[in-house]
């Protein structure tokens, strides 16, 4: 027990969850970086806004930019793979992307530009892979990809 005891104390710090997720958040450029709170399940107040579009490529940017922004609850709203999970697994995905944000902004001083690269097309035109440009304000680049599946009409995060 004290080794499980000793390995949880390094293994959940908040230097070790940040690498972590910054890990997954490469690995799953497929499935994009994950979750945060609120989660309203085609998020009402976007559609509301006209946020929505028939375009998977400028809703990959949008998407992006919300997070690295900081609006969690908009971000989370258009992720499908949020759809009834608990609130306790949407705040822990929050933390991460405040935790991701703040490395971000540390690291490469935040986010300057989301360009898209390219887009794939797959299961006939219902799911979309869309790669971008990310600058950052110390002119270092990266490409993410973000998967977006076409739900009720709308383009969301999967």
């Amino acid at each position: 027990m004290e080794l499980f005891g000793h390995a949880n104390k390094y293994l959940y710090t908040t230097k070790v969850m940040s690498r972590c997720y910054s890990l997954c958040a490469n690995m799953a450029a497929a499935l994009f970086i994950a979750i945060t709170t609120a989660c309203n399940s085609k998020s009402s107040a976007n559609t509301e806004k006209g946020l929505y579009t028939d375009n998977p490529d400028s809703m990959a940017v949008a998407y992006y930019t919300m997070q690295a922004n900081g609006q969690y609850n908009e971000y989370i709203g258009a992720m499908q793979s949020c759809d009834g999970m608990p609130s306790e697994y949407k705040n822990n995905i929050v933390s991460m992307l405040r935790h991701h944000n703040q490395d971000i902004k540390k690291e490469k001083l935040g986010v300057k530009r989301v360009a898209v690269l390219r887009s794939e097309m797959h299961n006939s035109d219902q799911l979309a892979n869309v790669f971008l440009n990310v600058t950052y304000n110390d002119g270092s680049q990266e490409e993410v990809m973000v998967t977006l599946v076409h739900d009720n009409n709308i383009w969301r995060m999967q």
